[in-house]
């Protein structure tokens, strides 16, 4: 390897974020989930892609939101007999159903 690969690999390393894995849900709907390090903090985060609007759709693509440990998901109220998939289900936004290919 070069000495300019070798420099050029360096600085990508010092500017990573993080980094995202391709997941399937139940549903079959694809998404993203992953670690970015920002100040220092590790945070988990889970990505979304959205559908276009049409060919001038200016929105985002993905929509990236800090994930909910599982643990910490509970009920709204004290007195409901939820399960966890449908605490959780309250603590992450509702998404597109249609396939986009990351």
């Amino acid at each position: 390897m070069s000495t300019e690969q070798t420099k050029n690999g360096q600085e990508w390393d010092k500017r990573e974020l993080g980094a995202f894995w391709t997941r399937v849900s139940s549903k079959g709907s694809k998404f993203l989930t992953g670690k970015l390090t920002v100040d220092g903090k590790v945070i988990e985060a889970v990505a979304f892609p959205r559908k276009p609007d049409g060919p001038d759709d200016n929105k985002p693509t993905l929509k990236i939101y800090e994930s909910t440990p599982r643990e910490s998901w509970e009920p709204e109220a004290a007195n409901t007999k939820a399960t966890k998939k449908e605490a959780g289900a309250k603590a992450a936004p509702k998404q597109e159903e249609e396939e986009v290919n990351f």
